[in-house]
């Protein structure tokens, strides 16, 4: 869906600006209005999927575009007619014209790589809830914003009842998969589908609560927290990496809080969970696996598997693939996803 956001949005600014080329005269320049309306969308697109180059960069073209046309909604507004547009106008429109054309290429060549999950064979399940660290969560109700997402993958379900799945389902151990921060789950999405293509319930959370803060300032919220902490682990890469102890305490509190929620929806708290972290999380998972060894069959840490590359950043060559050209990463994306859900089917056996 967000190559269609882009590309609308890119095409409304591209119609907008060259519409001074045709405009008739004594007609009203009613095509003007593309301009608010494509800031309203390209606003609305940054908070859908959150800050990146591409989103930030439709922003502040459509708050350019929309500043050169003023004058042309006031006259719109009033119902005058076009009488005519000054050279500068025609410049001005030259130019944010050409200022589409990277917007176009990003997004067409640096689109996310997606599959859905029914091409897996395997059920995708979004569950949202409400809460803090302290209190505890509670599901949200509709139209609620949401605290916590988790989303389950896991064997889908015969609908023709011929069998009980179309792909057998592994009762035990559950995986539970923690995020870092510089990705979402949606960075982790294709090794997370060919886990559950396997046969296994794969949980995965982003927690974005008000106490259980990461970067401890006005950055540390749902639509620009993966891009801050990108951009500071590859701006200043020692004092990053310096704070993975902190890193480590919030991702045990976050653990903790899932195995809860998970225990809830499975409606069992004696099943055994293999837990899997990135970068951010290796130290809390080898805290839990002593201290609770009667919950953990196992472990993993994805910074392990060899031909994991991009770690702490997810499957950027599929899921960010402009990330992972400014990172120089040049991979099949979806040979190193099945090399990782193979190595994690070999540690859990």
């Amino acid at each position: 869906m967000q190559i269609y956001s882009e590309l609308l949005i890119t095409a409304l600014l591209f119609l907008c600006n060259i519409r001074t080329f045709f405009a008739k005269e004594s007609k009203p320049d009613s095509l003007a209005i593309l301009a608010p309306l494509s800031l309203l969308l390209s606003t609305i697109n940054l908070f859908a999927f959150g800050f990146s180059i591409l989103n930030i960069y439709l922003v502040l073209l459509a708050v350019l575009v929309l500043l050169s046309n003023f004058h042309a909604l006031l006259r719109y507004s009033a119902r005058l007619y076009v009488d005519h547009y000054s050279p500068l106008m025609t410049i001005w429109a030259v130019l944010t014209s050409l200022l589409c054309i990277p917007a176009f290429y990003c997004a067409i060549f640096f689109h996310p790589v997606e599959k859905p999950s029914s091409f897996f064979q395997i059920e995708e399940t979004l569950m949202v809830y409400n809460g803090t660290f302290a209190n505890g969560f509670t599901q949200a109700q509709n139209f609620k914003k949401g605290d916590v997402f988790i989303t389950k993958y896991m064997p889908a379900k015969d609908i023709t009842g011929e069998k009980a799945t179309l792909i057998p389902l592994i009762e035990s151990p559950v995986i539970l998969f923690v995020p870092d921060k510089r990705a979402d789950t949606v960075h982790y999405k294709p090794y997370l589908q060919l886990l559950a293509q396997k046969g296994y319930r794969v949980y995965s959370a982003d927690f974005y609560t008000n106490d259980g803060r990461w970067l401890r300032n006005i950055f540390d919220s749902k639509i620009i927290r993966r891009f801050a902490m990108v951009f500071d682990s590859l701006s200043r890469t020692h004092l990053f990496n310096a704070q993975l102890e902190y890193y480590s305490f919030c991702s045990k509190k976050e653990i903790n809080a899932l195995l809860s929620l998970i225990d809830e929806d499975l409606g069992s708290e004696n099943t055994k969970i293999f837990l899997i972290t990135d970068w951010m999380g290796k130290i809390a998972a080898s805290d839990l696996i002593n201290e609770k060894p009667d919950r953990f069959q196992g472990t993993l840490n994805l910074e392990d598997i060899d031909e994991y590359t991009t770690k702490g950043y997810g499957l950027i060559s599929l899921t960010d693939p402009l990330l992972a050209k400014y990172m120089k990463i040049s991979e099949d994306g979806w040979e190193t996803a099945r090399a990782m859900a193979d190595a994690t089917k070999g540690a859990i056996e």
